[in-house]
């Protein structure tokens, strides 16, 4: 049986403030980890959140290896950017400065 290792007090508080704050999967993933620590199944835990056991299992494993920091998405490379920063500076002085001055 796999079970998530048990977390000091520090990661405890950590997780059950995950799951009250933040937003959508990050929140679930720290429920999952907390019901696999008080023991319950990796069978039962995929049941009640209607995933697949491989998904449970993958977010126990991060836990067990990083902690609740390990519960977060991480950097994905995707398409790059079409605005360079010297559009994005440009647009933050406009924002930012007299609107008759922009045109």
């Amino acid at each position: 049986m796999l079970y998530a290792r048990q977390p000091t007090d520090e990661e405890w508080q950590e997780l059950k403030r995950m799951t009250r704050q933040d937003v959508g999967r990050v929140s679930q993933r720290a429920e999952m980890v907390l019901l696999s620590v008080r023991r319950k199944t990796v069978r039962e835990i995929s049941d009640l959140f209607e995933t697949c056991r491989a998904t449970v299992r993958f977010w126990i494993h991060r836990f067990n290896a990083e902690g609740p920091s390990g519960l977060y998405d991480r950097e994905r490379s995707g398409r790059p950017p079409k605005v360079t920063q010297r559009v994005i500076d440009r647009m933050t002085q406009m924002l930012h400065g007299d609107p008759q001055e922009a045109g």
